[in-house]
């Protein structure tokens, strides 16, 4: 009976656990041109250890509060870039060695959100590869749909470069104490291996570090993801 009870017990302290994640999360916000409609990157964690977090993009109108309940996630992968007022590109890296071809993507997917269209690129990553890249930047301008950094040198000091455009929609602004901490932003890459037939794909990762204090309020809402909570 003891035994019954210890069990009961250690079970409610689970689930009791599980309900206090859906409140401990991470949440980024960015708004979308011309549309009421806000597009959400969530992160709920997850306590125990051998379960992943729970991540994804979602897109809610402006009028309705974000909640766990009210999320309807979208696929998988991560937003790349904005492409029209209401069209975004997703890229998703999948990890399955089963695919036919190693030289075209793996599909590709359109998908209709409440008037937002997402398209989502799926490509093989079992074969990929990774590059991070980490500089610092003097400063930035924004149109809609890009964002130009300048005044851009590496982490080392070797490698100078006068200015970069990206494209907006898939780009983090992390940020302490109401100024900008760090942009980050992936790309899809690849080559040719040595054999010169089958193609790896992989993702560069960048991080711009500013050498001076920037405001998060000087950019817009507009694609970029912001923290709110």
């Amino acid at each position: 009976m003891k035994t019954k009870i210890i069990i009961l017990i250690i079970l409610y302290l689970g689930l009791l656990s599980c309900s206090n994640d859906k409140r401990a999360f991470e949440l980024y916000r960015q708004r979308i041109y011309n549309s009421s409609k806000v597009l959400y990157f969530f992160r709920f964690y997850n306590s125990f250890p051998t379960s992943d977090d729970y991540t994804g993009f979602t897109i809610l109108d402006s009028t309705d509060k974000f909640s766990f309940e009210n999320i309807k996630k979208m696929r998988n992968g991560f937003v790349l870039r904005m492409d029209s007022v209401n069209h975004f590109q997703n890229l998703l890296m999948d990890y399955n060695l089963n695919r036919k071809s190693l030289n075209d993507s793996l599909g590709v997917f359109n998908d209709n959100y409440d008037g937002i269209n997402i398209t989502t690129t799926e490509y093989d990553y079992s074969r990929g590869w990774g590059i991070n890249k980490i500089y610092y930047f003097k400063g930035l301008k924004e149109n809609n749909y890009r964002i130009k950094i300048f005044g851009i040198f590496s982490k080392w000091g070797n490698q100078r470069i006068d200015s970069m455009l990206v494209d907006k929609g898939g780009i983090f602004i992390y940020d302490l104490n109401g100024s900008i901490k760090s942009i980050c932003f992936k790309k899809l890459i690849f080559k040719y291996k040595a054999d010169n037939t089958n193609m790896q794909y992989g993702l560069e990762s960048y991080t711009f570090y500013p050498i001076d204090s920037i405001f998060v309020s000087s950019l817009t809402d507009y694609g970029f993801f912001k923290r709110i909570k």
